[in-house]
């Protein structure tokens, strides 16, 4: 019995490794061509990759039947916009709705938000942002945080939230553990936050505390150091990670933000390291490489780590269990709505 056990163990474990560390990662399309994103567990799209509504359409379609589970995009709002040249609901940024106040007018937002990326066949949204603006030299988050205290980030981007979520989209709230006290771009830059622990935790921290409670199903990190906490920025910080899952209570699926970005590659190279490793050792369980040939790079790499290590093979199961979960999370409700998609636009500019 203790041999038939080990034997399935094995099949088990060599078929978790056959389905290929590449569904762990979301990349971008650079080209025309869907081959070379195919075998990826998912694809963001960005502006341009949108020509027509038509051919956003068609594209998706293509990409769903070439075996891609997860179609992703940043649709945050008015700054953070894709659809230049295809027909979306674009909803306020979230300063707007910040300014307006009004939970209703933000989970309207997302409501619509979600029924127009749906129509097109998405159903991963990277949002909403819960960074609380704190800085006012913040060159990355500005508008796109709901405001500048934990308490109307927490309601209104939760908000936001759910509306995506009765939309039928899965949305992705951003970035843990807070990017909104920082004065750098960690697309151009590694920030560092040097604000004390407690008050972080009790201002940053506390909008993802909030959203893990109302059911969050997914959460972007962010390639911040918080000084007090850890030495490794978020996406790389067991310690950071580890208080999210064990002291949040957070089961959901861990997404890095882009592994491109600047902040990543400057730390990976001051400590030589790779950072996806790092990242996945971490706790993250899902990657966005926006370039699809670095992605290729990077499966290798956590590939043949993964193949040496049993507790990474451990950690491997778990992600791709979380990531088969995540498409399972949300699905579209019928709701009963008082204003129509002009209407909340117009009432928040009023507001």
């Amino acid at each position: 019995m203790k041999y038939i056990h080990i034997i399935f163990l094995l099949i088990f474990q060599l078929g978790v490794l056959g389905v290929g560390v590449e569904k762990l990662f979301v990349v971008g399309l650079n080209g025309k061509s869907i081959d070379e994103v195919s075998k990826f567990g998912g694809v963001i799209l960005f502006s341009k990759n949108i020509e027509s509504s038509e051919k956003l359409r068609k594209l998706i379609e293509d990409l769903k039947r070439s075996g891609v589970s997860l179609i992703a995009i940043d649709h945050e709002g008015t700054y953070i916009n894709r659809f230049w040249k295809a027909d979306a609901f674009i909803p306020p940024n979230a300063m707007a709705l910040g300014s307006a106040n009004d939970e209703r007018l933000a989970y309207l937002s997302g409501y619509y938000s979600a029924l127009s990326l749906k129509s097109y066949g998405f159903n991963v949204d990277f949002a909403p942002v819960l960074d609380v603006n704190s800085n006012p030299m913040n060159p990355v988050i500005g508008v796109r945080s709901f405001w500048s205290t934990p308490e109307r980030v927490s309601r209104l981007g939760i908000a936001f939230m759910k509306g995506l979520m009765d939309g039928g989209i899965i949305p992705v709230v951003k970035h843990f553990p807070g990017h909104g006290d920082t004065d750098v771009d960690s697309h151009t830059g590694l920030p560092v936050i040097e604000k004390p622990f407690d008050e972080f935790i009790k201002t940053d921290v506390e909008p993802f505390k909030r959203a893990v409670e109302e059911g969050a199903p997914a959460v972007m990190t962010a390639h911040v150091i918080v000084k007090n906490w850890d030495e490794r920025p978020g996406t790389m910080s067991k310690k950071i990670l580890n208080y999210l899952r064990e002291e949040l209570g957070f089961d959901g699926a861990v997404v890095s933000d882009d592994m491109m970005m600047k902040a990543v590659w400057i730390y990976a190279e001051e400590k030589k390291i790779d950072p996806v490793l790092e990242a996945f050792r971490a706790g993250v369980d899902l990657f966005i490489i926006s370039d699809p040939k670095k992605a290729e790079e990077e499966a290798k790499i956590l590939n043949e780590a993964i193949e040496r290590d049993p507790h990474l093979r451990r950690r491997l199961e778990e992600s791709l269990k979380r990531v088969e979960r995540l498409l399972s999370t949300v699905s579209k409700k019928v709701v009963k709505v008082d204003l129509a998609p002009d209407e909340v636009l117009d009432e928040v500019a009023r507001k």
